[in-house]
């Protein structure tokens, strides 16, 4: 009887434990990853606190910065986990989007990258092997595929760039070889990823067939992350605040806006030109709003041509 009840409170305590563990775990997934305008796009993000208030904005190709009009999304699961739809506008420009979705009590900030545009014509039984997109910036995704390998065969793989091969490539097929010999997968490129030429190595275990997937990681790989710090931390409406930047590219142009209190994503106008010198550092100042919430503030700035962004919080009192 004792063993049972002492089995019994370790299920209890696992099942206490797992809502903790599926909040920690950052995964993130778009469905499809590839839609003309018009698409109905399928979001999912994981890793934030449970119950905690999200807000959600769009990466343009351009890096200018779109409000999301409506998502459907405004608290995360018990889990810490958020799923939304999203349809793309008639009027979107094509190209290479970013979903941005930020925990407000977090401060967890995640960049789900998709495309605007007519997804590749299904692959031909012949061609060896296909990547989508051929080249991106470090930390960007990859999909791919492969044929002639042996039906059901495991497929190994592995990554391999400027410096060597990956010792854990966040690479992955979705199972073995299908009936016709083809394989599926993707691979996350790191954040600090070398920008170059870099290889996704696809071996059969059965037939010893090779595949050897090229693809090229743009812009300033390996750079340093962007900061922000503002000062003061605190003030009322009347108190200008002001915004120092660093780690960005240089002389880049940066897109900045804020998080309100309510949730809200709002355009900052800025008090001098938020633009980067020959240092990457940047300073501006903003001022509220005579009639502006009280409470937490976040200011993100984004690097129009990096890709970085940095966020800080500040709190306006009365």
């Amino acid at each position: 009887m004792r063993s049972l009840r002492n089995w019994i409170l370790c299920v209890g305590m696992l099942a206490a434990l797992l809502p903790m563990a599926a909040a920690q775990a950052a995964v993130t997934n778009v469905s499809p990853e590839v839609g003309p305008a018009g698409t109905t796009f399928l979001f999912y993000a994981g890793g934030f606190s449970p119950g905690e208030q999200i807000s959600t904005w769009l990466n343009s190709p351009s890096g200018e910065v779109v409000t999301v009009k409506r998502t459907e999304i405004g608290a995360a699961t018990v889990g810490g986990g958020a799923s939304w739809k999203w349809v793309a506008p008639d009027d979107i420009a094509e190209g290479r989007w970013q979903m941005v979705v930020h925990g407000k009590k977090s401060g967890l900030e995640q960049v789900i990258p998709f495309t605007i545009g007519d997804p590749a014509p299904s692959p031909q039984r012949n061609e060896a092997y296909g990547v989508t997109p051929a080249a991106d910036r470090a930390g960007a995704s990859f999909t791919f595929f492969a044929n002639g390998f042996t039906a059901a065969e495991e497929v190994a793989i592995s990554v391999s760039g400027p410096g060597g091969a990956l010792a854990d490539a966040d690479a992955h097929l979705k199972g073995p070889a299908s009936a016709e010999g083809r394989v599926d997968g993707w691979w996350i490129s790191p954040e600090n990823a070398a920008a170059g030429t870099w290889h996704i190595y696809l071996r059969g275990t059965k037939s010893n067939l090779n595949r050897d997937i090229v693809v090229t990681i743009t812009g300033n790989g390996g750079a340093p992350s962007a900061s922000l710090t503002v000062s003061p931390e605190h003030g009322t409406r009347d108190v200008p605040f002001h915004f120092s930047a660093a780690g960005f590219s240089k002389d880049e142009k940066l897109s900045v806006w804020l998080n309100s209190p309510d949730g809200r994503v709002i355009s900052a106008e800025t008090i001098g030109n938020a633009q980067a010198g020959p240092d990457g550092r940047a300073s501006w100042g903003w001022q509220a709003a005579a009639d502006a919430p009280l409470g937490t503030w976040q200011l993100v700035a984004h690097g129009q041509e990096s890709g970085r962004e940095a966020v800080v919080s500040f709190t306006i009192d009365r």
